[in-house]
């Protein structure tokens, strides 16, 4: 990547070393301190869960402001996906060389940094913890920057957090599992899949993997399996073309 705009810094004040430890540290390494809540920002997986949607609502803002204008939501939500993808995602990570400052137990190592979840985890982890530190103006012009290096500066984003609403509805919510288990048969292809959870036993985060004959297709991460298995199905359903 030849022009990268400068990392948003992730320390303020006096929490400034308490967040880039936990940023910068995988859960394999945090034993007991993966349950101590920070009074600002909980634990990293508020951070993931926050980052997730900054980056999200950052890249769907700038694609909705390019020029030439993208005609249809679902074009500006297909663009989103690819964008917000490992291979974009992990590009990003090794162009700021954040996976050497990672730190991970010796015996993972190379299975965290080799797995696409992981990494992408990582990235919403550092995004959430931007925001929190600076606002989401700044984030914003960061990942718009990182998308391209000549997009326009812009100065008149709100930096309060995401309300209660949340980002913009997913414009392809018409896309059911019901909808993408019938496409598949249709076309004779083999749909299956494989969810997993992690976290506390009374708020777990679940992580749902599409595969279409066998090939992984789309990964949702959500607060219900249902819920991350629609986002799987969905992203499934435009990685294979079916949308368009």
């Amino acid at each position: 990547m030849s022009t990268l705009p400068p990392l948003p810094k992730i320390d303020r004040d006096g929490d400034g070393p308490d967040l880039m430890l936990d940023v910068y540290t995988h859960s394999s390494l945090r034993g007991a301190r993966s349950t101590v809540m920070n009074d600002t920002y909980g634990d990293t997986l508020r951070l993931e869960q926050l980052g997730a949607k900054v980056l999200d609502l950052a890249v769907t803002v700038h694609l909705y402001n390019e020029r030439p204008t993208l005609n249809t939501a679902e074009e500006i939500r297909t663009r989103s996906i690819e964008l917000t993808s490992f291979p974009i995602i992990d590009a990003w990570l090794n162009s700021y060389g954040l996976k050497a400052k990672l730190r991970i137990a010796p015996s993972e190592r190379d299975a965290v940094l080799n797995d696409p979840l992981e990494m992408i985890k990582f990235f919403h982890i550092y995004v959430g913890a931007a925001y929190i530190c600076n606002n989401q103006e700044v984030v914003q012009n960061w990942i718009s920057r990182l998308i391209d290096p000549n997009a326009v500066i812009m100065t008149s984003l709100p930096s309060a957090p995401i309300g209660p609403q949340g980002p913009p509805a997913n414009t392809l919510s018409f896309i059911t599992v019901a909808l993408v288990n019938q496409t598949a048969s249709q076309k004779g292809i083999q749909i299956t899949f494989l969810a997993t959870s992690e976290g506390q036993a009374h708020q777990p985060i679940w992580t749902v993997r599409c595969c279409m004959d066998g090939e992984e297709k789309g990964i949702g991460i959500g607060k219900s399996q249902k819920i991350a298995k629609e986002e799987a199905a969905r992203q499934a359903f435009v990685a294979m073309g079916w949308g368009s």
